[in-house]
């Protein structure tokens, strides 16, 4: 502990800690001393494994890591299983953020194949105590859905998720009393750029023959009062549906039905037209990654540097469809203006309603030149 100067008038015990020398402030003198005594006797800890850590949330990349790993027991000292584990790590100032991955088996061998291997969720975390540790849960399964790139190609994407009737010993706040959303399965995953556009209703294929259905999504548990998308985790609960004839099980990607939206390509019927140089093809739905556009006036067939102008508007569900105000326009899609009439288009958030609609035009010799087309927010 700190030295102490004086006890004897003390109306509470935050005055030892405020007693302690000045130049140790704002990190206290006991926090020191117990990391030299954590240093110490590190080496014969008898817990110690070399596992994998992430090195930020959504890398997906591993680096080794010495940690002491201990059971997790409830409330009452009673160990919950292997699945869950406590990770207490050497430096005693390390905030472990809500959401980071491990990776290890249960032999501890760092060499093993990937395959022998489980990656753990971190679900808990002691910020309050004097050395740094945090909860982890093993991911017993994965969860596999699909994604389009920039190019409008499909990719398969398969996320670690903790899958548990309950979440009694892996709440944020663990204990056995925790109280959750009925559900037939509820799962944790890692809040990163694929599973934050998983959607209510979607479905999973959960182990090798089960079909599940997003009932509701838990993600506004945000590590900070005032930034909303700061989430370690996200918590999904699902429930049992019936199976598809175009559930793809070998690929354990659940069908999930597309929209069917057609791209609308509107030019002049002059001389003068519109044309997109980019892409070649216009993606039936705007992908999670930026899609350029590179729109060029022609005359006669000959490319010309006339200035275009672009526009874009979200459309709701109304008969006929009615463009949504800017303001919530722009916390579907990005829009960016380019170098000359280039622009790009990236898809924030999963939109049902309507269609994005984006109007390109320009003037030639007093001729207005328009061009238009349709682009579906729906997609996975």
């Amino acid at each position: 502990m700190g030295k102490v100067y004086d006890t004897t008038n003390r109306p509470n015990p935050y005055n030892l800690i405020s007693q302690t020398p000045r130049n140790y402030v704002p990190q206290n003198y006991w926090l020191k001393e117990i990391q030299d005594k954590v240093d110490a006797d590190w080496d014969y800890r008898p817990n110690r494994a070399l596992i994998e850590q992430e090195t930020a949330i959504g890398t997906n990349q591993f680096v080794p890591l010495e940690v002491v790993l201990q059971t997790v027991k409830t409330d009452k000292g009673v160990p919950i299983s292997d699945d869950w584990r406590r990770v207490v790590f050497r430096d005693v100032h390390y905030q472990c953020p809500l959401g980071l991955k491990f990776k290890f088996s249960f032999q501890y061998d760092i060499d093993e194949p990937e395959e022998n291997k489980s990656v753990w969720l971190t679900t808990n975390r002691n910020t309050g105590g004097a050395t740094a540790s945090a909860i982890i849960a093993r991911c017993n399964g994965t969860l596999g859905s699909e994604y389009l790139d920039a190019q409008g190609i499909t990719h398969y994407h398969y996320e670690p998720a903790v899958q548990t009737k309950e979440l009694a010993g892996v709440n944020i706040v663990y204990n056995q009393t925790a109280v959750s959303q009925s559900s037939d399965l509820t799962v944790i995953v890692q809040h990163n750029e694929f599973t934050r556009k998983y959607y209510v209703n979607q479905r999973f294929i959960v182990g090798y023959d089960q079909v599940y259905r997003i009932q509701a999504i838990s993600k506004f548990a945000s590590n900070r009062t005032f930034v909303d998308d700061d989430l370690g985790t996200i918590i999904l609960y699902f429930e049992v549906v019936q199976k598809s004839e175009y559930d793809n099980f070998q690929t354990r990607i659940a069908y999930n039905q597309k929209e069917s939206v057609v791209v609308e390509e509107t030019g002049t019927e002059t001389d003068y037209q519109i044309r997109l140089d980019e892409p070649s093809v216009i993606p039936e739905t705007l992908s999670n990654e930026p899609l350029i556009f590179k729109p060029v006036v022609y005359a006669s067939g000959v490319s010309t540097d006339t200035p275009v102008v672009t526009t874009y508007q979200l459309m709701n569900a109304s008969s006929p469809p009615q463009p949504v105000d800017d303001s919530v326009r722009d916390k579907y899609v990005k829009f960016e203006q380019l170098e000359g009439n280039s622009f790009s288009l990236q898809k924030l958030k999963f939109y049902p309603a309507g269609n994005l609609e984006v109007t390109c035009k320009a003037i030639l010799e007093g001729v207005d030149v328009t061009y238009k087309f349709n682009i579906s927010l729906r997609g996975l």
